[in-house]
């Protein structure tokens, strides 16, 4: 089931979890017109919802190259990387951070193992 909405809305996030066997996050930072304004910090808060939200159900969240690590260093901090594009790969590397600290709650320990896969 594909479904449009917003990432904010709790009570839509709670209902997909509720009847997917995975939610899967293909959002990203909101620059409205142009990479320098928007609201960055939105993306934390949505994406902490669909973390909460999918409490007993795997989040796969698709994006966020920056925080690849290569040799070490992150893609982010590594030397040719456009000033423009790192205030959206430092939020979404602060997303991924959020995401691993997550606690376990109630979750199965298995699943939670399996729950923040992140292929670097």
């Amino acid at each position: 089931m594909a479904l449009r909405g917003n990432a904010g809305n709790a009570d839509l996030a709670k209902t997909v979890a509720a009847n997917a066997d995975a939610v899967v996050s293909a959002i990203g930072p909101n620059f409205g017109s142009s990479r320098e304004s928007g609201n960055l910090r939105e993306f934390i808060d949505h994406t902490r919802n669909l973390a909460d939200a999918s409490s007993g159900t795997p989040l796969i969240v698709v994006g966020g190259a920056g925080s690849l690590v290569v040799d070490g260093v992150r893609l982010v901090d590594m030397p040719g990387v456009p000033d423009t594009h790192k205030p959206w790969a430092l939020i979404v590397a602060e997303a991924l951070d959020m995401l691993r600290a997550q606690p376990e709650g109630t979750e199965r320990p298995a699943h939670r193992r399996r729950r923040f896969t992140v292929a670097n």
